[in-house]
């Protein structure tokens, strides 16, 4: 039941976007890739790939969350902090899969702002991920497509420090791999 909530949940939040947007992100990254590696001399041109990658899962962010979800006939919004959770205590529990796949979508940003700079701290990807999440929301709201909440801001908050932190540990794992002669 809950895997199927899941399925229901990723092929509604993608289903609406055309397959001509997918192509034309592909297509824009192939171009961008390429002229990364045509031009790069130094490795450091090489850090432009993850944001590419970046600036892709954001026009995809946008195009599956506000650009193409279906429009509804009147705004819903609830600004009540968490309160999907005391709905699953009353039986609603496909509200479960929402509020994880909204963790889970926001991860990829988290972990590409990780890879993108490298200068960049957890209380900036916080604020990032508030920022994006809150624009998210906030278009919904604006453009009457889906249901705009504080639960969706916190949980892909989460999802991005989430992400920030796999970012963090897998560049921990990799310095001492190589520290110890292992890579």
């Amino acid at each position: 039941m809950i895997r199927d909530l899941f399925y229901k949940y990723i092929v509604g939040l993608y289903y609406d976007v055309p397959i001509e947007i997918y192509l034309v992100l592909i297509f824009a990254f192939a171009i961008g890739l390429f002229l990364v590696l045509k031009f790069s001399n130094d490795k450091k041109h090489f850090r432009l790939v993850p944001k590419l990658l970046l600036i892709e899962y954001l026009a995809l962010l946008l195009c599956s969350t506000v650009l193409f979800r279906t429009e509804s006939k009147d705004v819903r919004y609830s600004v009540e902090p968490l309160w999907s959770y005391e709905s699953i205590q009353y039986g609603h529990l496909e509200l479960i899969a929402e509020n994880v796949m909204n963790v889970v979508v926001f991860i990829p940003m988290g972990f590409l702002l990780g890879c993108s700079f490298r200068k960049m701290r957890l209380w900036k990807v916080f604020v990032i991920g508030i920022c994006m999440s809150a624009t998210v929301e906030g278009l919904q709201f604006y453009y009457k497509r889906g249901f705009s909440e504080v639960d969706d801001v916190i949980h892909n908050t989460i999802g991005c420090l989430l992400g920030y932190c796999a970012f963090c540990i897998l560049t921990w794992l990799v310095r001492k791999y190589r520290t110890q002669g292992n890579f």
